[in-house]
């Protein structure tokens, strides 16, 4: 059985990981992929905006779906996580992301 998952939905700050646990990760070949965008800048009604999100480890290409949330009436994400669009509302708008690499 692996330790190991194809790709991890996590928060930025899951990956505090000992040393003694990162060398474990590393020899059963894990791919820890880590969101690094922890925020995302304020938008503007009826103001254009696109945020591309970050992301390190796995293997590039990544590819960024939302799965519950929403985004403000106006903005879709790209596969590519990229955030755009104009938006129409305004407020505090909670969703969350799956990451996944190219080799997921």
């Amino acid at each position: 059985m692996s330790a190991c998952r194809e790709s991890i939905c996590c928060e930025p700050d899951d990956f505090n990981f000992s040393s003694d646990q990162a060398a474990y990760l590393a020899s059963q070949n894990c791919r820890v992929i880590q969101v690094a965008t922890p925020t995302l800048p304020d938008g503007e009604i009826d103001t254009p905006y696109t945020f591309m999100l970050q992301a390190i480890g796995g293997v590039m290409p990544y590819a960024w779906a939302k799965v519950s949330g929403s985004l403000p009436n106006g903005l879709t994400l790209n596969e590519n996580g990229t955030i755009s669009g104009t938006p129409t509302e305004s407020g505090d708008f909670t969703f969350t992301l799956l990451l996944s690499d190219s080799l997921t």
